[in-house]
């Protein structure tokens, strides 16, 4: 097995439409196991609490906890199951705000989405030899959704969206600077926002504009390169984000008051 299928792996994925009144449990699992019903409804008991579950929505089993779930007399569940362990895998689960005490999850509008990536997950897992790195690809796209219904619904959004958008639009600066055609436009179409509110959000959450902190990565990154490489000034620019060299030497003559030829001699140790 690969080193990253040690940190997080699927080990069983199937579907089932249940027969009226179903029960399974009580019983104890040694690893996590979501279920998402396609339709229908039951109630599922994890010790912790008692959870109505109906269709678009899912419940998550932590490992070693006794668990009961029953499905409806009248509209019984059909649902698809995936179970997941590893190194990793508690750490998945809370990242989509899953615990004991809050094992339920409302995939809301993302219910077609989430059902079609696990019916996937099942496939994978039914029909290719090489199932696990396919399956675990799945699993992370699903755990993003379920994750993101939970944003979505919670109270909190409204008066952290600036500073989540902040990290996002972060996210998005740092990895992308290096690429030439990588513009602000393109940042605030990553996080739904326009310019004009993007460079407000970044002027009150890091007092400084977008626009600042692409220019200070690019020049930052450059600086490395001229300081650790035998890279030409092409080579520096167009790794660094810069469109051509003679754009890095405007850049460096403005910014840092030297060319970036003279930077590199300066920044080499002296003998």
């Amino acid at each position: 097995m690969p080193e990253f299928e040690r940190q997080l792996y699927v080990n069983n994925c199937g579907r089932e439409s249940c027969a009226p009144g179903h029960r399974y449990g009580p019983a104890m699992r040694g690893y996590h196991l979501m279920h998402i019903a396609a339709s229908g409804c039951g109630v599922f008991d994890n010790g912790a609490g008692r959870f109505d579950v109906r269709a678009g929505q899912g419940f998550m089993i932590f490992p070693d906890d006794v668990t009961v779930y029953t499905a409806d007399s009248a509209a019984p569940w059909d649902y698809v199951w995936v179970g997941f362990s590893g190194e990793c895998a508690a750490e998945l689960a809370r990242s989509a705000g899953l615990s004991p005490e809050r094992p339920v999850f409302d995939l809301g509008k993302y219910a077609p989405t989430a059902l079609e990536i696990a019916y996937s997950i099942y496939e994978d897992m039914s029909l290719l030899q090489q199932n696990t790195s396919a399956a675990l690809g799945g699993l992370l796209r699903l755990t993003a959704y379920i994750a993101q219904s939970r944003y979505d619904a919670s109270p909190l959004r409204g008066a952290s969206a600036g500073a989540d958008s902040y990290q996002r639009a972060l996210w998005a600066l740092n990895a992308n600077y290096q690429r030439t055609d990588f513009h602000i436009e393109d940042v605030a179409s990553f996080v739904g926002l326009s310019r004009s509110q993007l460079f407000r959000i970044f002027k009150a959450q890091g007092g400084r504009s977008p626009q600042a902190v692409l220019a200070e990565l690019r020049l930052s990154h450059a600086k490395r390169l001229l300081s650790g490489t035998a890279l030409s000034l092409t080579e520096v620019a167009l790794s660094s984000g810069f469109s051509s060299a003679a754009r890095l030497g405007e850049v460096f003559r403005d910014v840092l008051g030297v060319t970036p030829t003279q930077y590199r001699l300066n920044a080499r140790p002296k003998k």
